[in-house]
């Protein structure tokens, strides 16, 4: 009801449909990322067992998060900030990473 959004299937619909309330279904628990799929918050957490073994060299300043690549670094540290740079065509969502618009 709030939005002209069409899924391709019943999952994607869940999450865009909990993106109207703020919710995101997976949080981390040792930074403030939220995943919105089980599959985002495994990637976002060997990012931190990477960090924790040196293999990942860049840093985030608010937390322990540690991952090979800047622009990485870059979409995580916009996790801390409530800077939203992106936001849908079709209803209100906003976030601080474009790979969440696809939902």
């Amino acid at each position: 009801d709030k939005c002209d959004y069409r899924a391709g299937n019943r999952h994607d619909l869940i999450i865009h449909t909990r993106t109207h309330i703020g919710e995101r279904l997976y949080p981390c628990d040792r930074c403030d990322f939220n995943g919105g799929t089980v599959a985002a918050l495994k990637n976002h957490k060997r990012a931190h067992i990477r960090g924790e073994s040196g293999e990942a060299p860049y840093a985030c300043d608010s937390c322990d998060f540690r991952t090979t690549t800047l622009s990485l670094l870059d979409n995580h540290e916009r996790t801390h900030s409530e800077e939203k740079l992106y936001a849908c065509d079709r209803c209100d969502f906003e976030t601080t990473i474009l790979s969440s618009l696809k939902n």
